[in-house]
């Protein structure tokens, strides 16, 4: 039988998923920059990065690279105009 982990540790992965996503999104709303790799460097490193070992971190600073821009992203989410996201 396989143990899914204790309930506090998987609330708190998605406490940080969700904090992760938060910055993404509030850094996808406040610029007009073309990278979303800057974006996602900088969600992480808010949320994530004292968490994670250097071997780790090193990891995902070169996937970064894989990140498109924002232009590919708004074509597959069949948007001609940048995100516009309300919270209510």
């Amino acid at each position: 039988m396989k143990v899914g982990g204790r309930h506090s540790r998987n609330l708190l992965r998605e406490k940080r998923v969700l904090d992760m996503v938060r910055v993404l999104f509030e850094g996808l709303m406040d610029s007009e920059c073309k990278s979303l790799r800057d974006y996602a460097s900088r969600a992480y490193t808010q949320v994530y990065s004292l968490h994670h070992s250097y071997p780790i971190r090193v990891d995902l600073a070169v996937g970064m690279y894989m990140i498109p821009t924002k232009a590919p992203l708004l074509k597959n989410l069949n948007k001609d105009k940048c995100l516009a996201i309300t919270f209510i």
